[in-house]
């Protein structure tokens, strides 16, 4: 999931196309719209409605619900920044942090 200080930097559609690239199944409105942290889930509908007719994103109805699935390039400037830091060990001095781009295949 997004870390607080990358959901303050991103546009919504960023945070949406960085959200999509990490589900594998795809998500519906309702579901980004909670996730992101959005007042309504038509704030994310028409987001990827647009996404939609873009062609980077296929809207499919899976069990009664529409699914928002990525389709778009996997390489389009929209990085999914993953940060993984640990505790200082009694070991080392200094803690052990790694910040990478992860892409979801």
């Amino acid at each position: 999931m997004l870390g607080p200080s990358q959901s303050s930097t991103m546009s919504a559609r960023d945070r949406i196309i960085a959200l999509l690239k990490l589900s594998s199944e795809g998500l519906d409105d309702d579901q980004i719209a909670n996730r992101l942290g959005f007042a309504q889930r038509q704030q994310a509908n028409s987001r990827c409605l647009e996404l939609a007719r873009e062609g980077l994103v296929a809207r499919r109805r899976v069990s009664g619900k529409i699914r928002n699935l990525w389709i778009g390039a996997q390489d389009d400037g929209i990085a999914t920044a993953v940060t993984i830091s640990t505790t200082v060990s009694p070991r080392s001095e200094k803690a052990w942090c790694w910040e990478g781009t992860s892409y979801a295949l």
